[in-house]
């Protein structure tokens, strides 16, 4: 069971949902930010908490093991979409944003729908 605060990117990153298609998963990333993971019942809390994440949980791939690249929202998103560590994407700072040459999930999923 996962224990402590995660200030991140999220407490679930469900991919890979079942589908009719396995070429083309469906893919359901969900990010809550500032969630402690004993707070949900997917991740032991014996009271129902959070029933929809649960069946989500069993249908598809739940990771249990999470570690966030930053303490900051803003650093740790721009670390998921982009699956660069903060030195390599440079969102460190407030006022910092991503290169636009960065390749993105975002890209990746625009791409794959473009290619058919």
């Amino acid at each position: 069971m996962l224990r402590g605060p995660l200030l991140v990117v999220g407490v679930l990153l469900l991919a890979g949902c079942r589908s009719a298609e396995p070429a083309r998963p469906n893919v359901v990333l969900i990010l809550v930010d500032t969630l402690r993971s004993d707070a949900l019942s997917t991740y032991g809390n014996p009271r129902n908490t959070s029933p929809h994440l649960d069946e989500l949980a069993r249908r598809c791939t739940l990771f249990e093991h999470v570690i966030a690249p930053s303490s900051w929202t803003k650093t740790s998103m721009a670390s998921i979409f982009t699956s660069r560590n903060p030195l390599r994407h440079g969102v460190r700072g407030v006022k910092d944003v991503l290169p636009a040459k960065l390749s993105t999930l975002a890209g990746a999923f625009a791409a794959a729908a473009r290619s058919g």
